[in-house]
C-alpha cells in the first residue's frame, strides 16, 4: 500500500532494498571455491528473500525502475547475465524512454557477450520502439564500437561505420538533446570509413570521407580518437604521401593544396604543394620531351613500318584511343603542346606555393632555397626576386650554421641546403645571367661546402664556366635553359 505519513519510500521498497543488500554483502571478497556448504545455503536464503522482496516491489509498482535495475543486479551477483538482462527488457518495456534502463541493457549486455550481443539486446529494443531516441544513439554506439574494432582487426568494409553515422543521426532528429553527442560520434563515423577506404587503397573515397567531416559541423575533420582513430587532417596527409609514393604526383599536390586551404598556418603543407606540383610539372614536361622527340623521328609522316609496342606507348602516352588512324606526328604534337601547357601551369602553382611557404617559414634556408630554384630552374620569371631569396638563403644558413648546438644530422640537412643555395646561385649567374666568371666562385664554393658529392657541378656546371659569353652557346648550355619549350 502508500507509504505511511513522513516515510520517503513504501515498506515494500524498504524491505526489498534490506533484502538485497544482505545477499550482496555475501558476495563482498568471497571465494566461493572456500565457502562452507553452510553459507551456500544461507546464501541461497538470502538470494530467495530478495528475489521474493523484489517482485512485491514491481507487482505493487511496475513502473518502478529501481526495482528493475535492483533486480537486474541481484541475478547479476549471482553471475546470471541471461536474467539480468531479461530484467531490464522487462522494465522497458514498462518504461522505453527510461535512459538509466537503457544505459545498463547495453552495458550488461555488453559484459555478458561482447558487442556482439550488445547491438542485438539494443537493436531488440528499437525495434520494439523505433520512436526512441536513445534506442538509437545506443545502436548507432554500439554499432560504431564494432566498427573502430574491425579496423584495428584489418577490416575491409565501412558499412558498420555508415550504419552508426545514420543511427546517430536518426537519434538527433528524434531529440534535440543528443545532437551534440551524435555529431560526435557522426564526425567520427565519417573518419572511421575513411581509414577504411584508405586501408583498402580507395584514395578518392578516403578523401571524400575525410573532408565530409567538416561537413558535420566545421572543425570536424581536426577531431580524433586517440590510440584510435587520427584526424582527418591527418588521413589527407596518408592519402597525399600515397599518391606520392605511386608517383601521382598531381594528386598528391592536389590534396595537400586542400590541407593547406584547411590549415594556412601549417607550412608543411604548403611547402609540399610547393615540391609535388614542381615534381608534377617536371613529370609532364619529360612526357611532352618523348612525344617531341617521336614527331621528330618520324620526320613529320605517318610511319609506313612502326612495332605495336612502341605505337602503343606513343599513344598511351598522348592520350590517344588504341585504334587511333589519324595523322599520328601532328597529333602527337598537338598533345606534347598541351601536356607543355599543363606542365607550365603546375609549375606556376608551385611558384605560388613555395612563396607562401616562405612567409610560413621566414628563417627557413631549404624553403626559401627551393623557393628560388623554381624560378631559376623552370619558370625563369623574376630573376631579381630569385637573387635576392638566395642571397637571404645564403646568409641565414651561415648564422645557423654558427650555432654549437646542432645535431649531427641538423648540421647535414642545413649545410646541404646552404650547399645549394650556394649553387643555384651559381646557375643564376650562368645560365639566366650569361655571366660564367661570376658563376664559377659560387659553384666552387658549394663543391667545398657539400656535404655529399656534386658531379652536376663538377662534370657539367664549372666546365660551363670556361665559355665565353660572347660566343654562341654549346648545346649542353642551350639546354639547361630550355624547360618547357615547345616541340621545335
Amino acid at each position: 500500500g502508500p507509504a505511511p505519513k513522513g516515510l520517503r519510500e513504501a515498506p515494500v521498497r524498504t524491505l526489498a532494498k534490506a533484502a538485497y543488500q544482505a545477499y550482496a554483502a555475501t558476495k563482498e571478497g568471497a571465494q566461493p571455491e572456500q565457502a562452507p556448504l553452510l553459507e551456500d545455503e544461507r546464501e541461497a536464503e538470502l538470494f530467495a528473500s530478495a528475489l521474493d522482496a523484489l517482485g512485491r516491489v514491481l507487482a505493487e509498482n511496475p513502473l518502478d525502475p529501481w526495482g528493475y535495475e535492483t533486480l537486474s543486479n541481484l541475478y547479476l551477483w549471482q553471475g546470471n547475465s541471461p536474467d539480468a538482462i531479461s530484467a531490464l527488457q522487462r522494465g522497458l518495456d514498462k518504461l522505453p524512454r527510461n535512459a538509466a534502463l537503457l544505459e545498463m541493457l547495453a552495458n550488461t549486455a555488453r559484459n555478458a557477450g561482447g558487442l556482439v550481443q550488445s547491438r542485438s539486446a539494443i537493436s531488440e529494443f528499437t525495434n520494439k520502439h523505433p520512436e526512441v531516441a536513445e534506442g538509437s544513439w545506443w545502436l548507432g554506439r554500439e554499432t560504431f564500437q564494432t566498427a573502430v574494432a574491425d579496423l584495428g582487426a584489418g577490416g575491409k568494409s565501412e558499412e558498420d561505420f555508415l550504419t552508426a553515422e545514420r543511427l546517430f543521426a536518426r537519434s538527433r532528429e528524434l531529440s534535440a538533446e543528443l545532437e551534440a553527442s551524435a555529431k560526435g560520434y557522426e564526425v567520427m563515423a565519417r573518419n572511421g570509413a575513411g581509414w577504411i577506404q584508405f586501408n583498402r587503397g580507395d584514395l578518392e573515397a578516403a578523401s571524400a570521407s575525410f573532408l565530409s567531416m567538416n561537413e558535420v559541423f566545421d572543425g570536424g575533420i581536426e577531431w580524433s580518437i586517440e590510440g584510435q582513430l587520427p584526424s582527418g587532417i591527418q588521413g589527407l596527409n596518408f592519402v597525399g604521401d600515397k599518391y606520392h609514393n605511386m608517383q601521382q604526383f598531381e594528386a598528391a599536390a592536389d590534396v595537400y593544396q586542400i590541407l593547406a586551404e584547411l590549415q594556412p598556418e601549417e607550412v608543411a603543407w604548403t611547402n609540399n604543394t610547393g615540391f609535388l606540383n614542381r615534381d608534377a610539372a617536371v613529370q609532364l614536361e619529360e612526357r611532352a620531351r618523348v612525344l617531341c622527340s617521336a614527331v621528330a623521328d618520324l620526320g613529320g609522316e605517318n610511319p609506313k613500318e612502326l612495332s605495336e609496342a612502341v605505337r602503343q606507348r606513343l599513344l598511351d602516352m598522348a592520350g590517344l584511343e588504341e585504334n587511333f588512324e589519324g595523322d599520328l606526328p601532328a597529333a602527337l604534337r598537338t598533345a606534347a603542346d598541351q601536356l607543355l601547357s599543363h606542365a607550365k601551369a603546375l609549375m606556376d602553382q608551385s611558384a605560388e606555393a613555395y612563396l607562401r611557404a616562405t612567409t610560413l617559414a621566414p628563417e627557413d634556408v631549404r624553403i626559401i632555397n627551393d623557393a628560388a630554384l623554381i624560378i631559376v630552374y623552370y619558370t625563369y620569371s623574376d630573376f631579381e626576386l630569385a637573387e635576392k631569396l638566395l642571397e637571404q638563403s645564403i646568409a641565414l644558413g651561415a648564422e645557423q650554421l654558427a650555432a654549437e648546438d646542432l645535431s649531427e644530422d641538423a648540421r647535414w640537412e642545413l649545410e646541404n641546403a646552404w650547399g645549394d643555395a650556394h649553387q643555384n646561385m651559381g646557375f643564376l649567374h650562368l645560365v639566366n645571367h650569361n655571366d660564367p666568371q661570376a658563376a664559377r666562385p659560387w659553384f666552387e664554393r658549394c663543391v667545398e661546402i657539400g656535404p655529399d658529392p656534386r658531379p652536376f657541378v663538377t662534370a657539367v656546371l664549372l666546365p660551363l664556366c670556361d665559355h665565353d659569353p660572347t660566343q654562341p652557346a654549346p648545346g649542353n648550355l642551350l639546354r639547361l635553359r630550355s624547360w618547357g619549350a615547345g616541340c621545335p
